[in-house]
């Protein structure tokens, strides 16, 4: 049975079992760690509206920046 991407179509593999269908869909590696960046995403934003509220905040913005979004980096 093929195994593909329910969000981005990518083929991701062959499984074995009977699932009812020629084409069981799964989550790639690629969209999963977009999706767990997506959940983040508010959160981020409301962290730099906060920051930047204080001392201009750019310097806490781009170092929040960094260490939210580094285990995004490949």
């Amino acid at each position: 049975m093929k195994k593909v991407c329910y969000w981005c179509s990518t083929y991701i593999g062959e499984t074995d079992g009977n699932h009812g269908s020629e084409i069981l869909h799964s989550m790639c590696d690629d969209c999963a760690r977009r999706l767990r960046l997506d959940e983040k995403l508010p959160e981020l934003l409301w962290s730099i509206v906060t920051l930047r509220g204080q001392n201009g905040g750019m310097e806490q913005n781009q170092t929040l920046g960094a260490l939210t979004t580094a285990q995004y980096k490949t």
